[in-house]
């Protein structure tokens, strides 16, 4: 086990620059080496993986795990309270001022109105389905549930509603 101990600081790399390097790589460190520790217990070399393969998916977890700890429980990403500031109304100008300052920082005041106005621009069902999913916090599962959809519909939705906000963004 100890020889696999630098390829937990690979992942912890890996997920510290997926999260914008707004985390602590010794936290990652020490939570992937809790979710390597479990990999050990569990792996059973008769089912055909190598043992980094199973490995990998506890490590990764056990850091993930630990984020959600640190961040009281949720499942919200480093960004979510910009993304949560762009989706709290209707209206493209409205934004509660003690967010406001938050979200300028974070994405430019140009960049958040042009993002409010692309998602003001979506399909009224791919509109509804962001909402529900970075103002109200639902998963893409409830929020799917909740405009009478499927998983897996809800799923393309949402794929083609980032696809849509994105080639808006690029084009401005």
């Amino acid at each position: 086990m100890e020889k696999h101990v630098g390829y937990v600081r690979i992942v912890a790399r890996r997920e510290r620059a997926r999260l914008g390097g707004q985390v602590d790589l010794e936290e990652l460190i020490a939570d992937g080496a809790l979710g390597l520790v479990d990999a050990a217990r569990r792996f059973e070399p008769g089912r055909g993986l190598t043992f980094l393969t199973f490995a990998h998916h506890r490590i990764r977890g056990a850091m993930l795990d630990g984020l959600r700890q640190l961040e009281g429980g949720t499942r919200r990403r480093p960004g979510s309270e910009a993304k949560r500031c762009v989706f709290a109304s209707e209206d493209p100008d409205a934004l509660p001022s003690d967010l406001a300052t938050q979200e300028e920082q974070l994405l430019g005041s140009e960049e958040c109105a042009t993002l409010r106005r692309a998602v003001l621009g979506l399909p009224p069902r791919e509109r509804l389905l962001l909402l529900a999913c970075y103002r109200d916090d639902e998963t893409l599962e409830q929020a799917g549930t909740r405009l009478g959809l499927s998983r897996s519909w809800s799923c393309r939705l949402h794929a083609r509603a980032v696809g849509r906000l994105r080639a808006e963004l690029r084009a401005s």
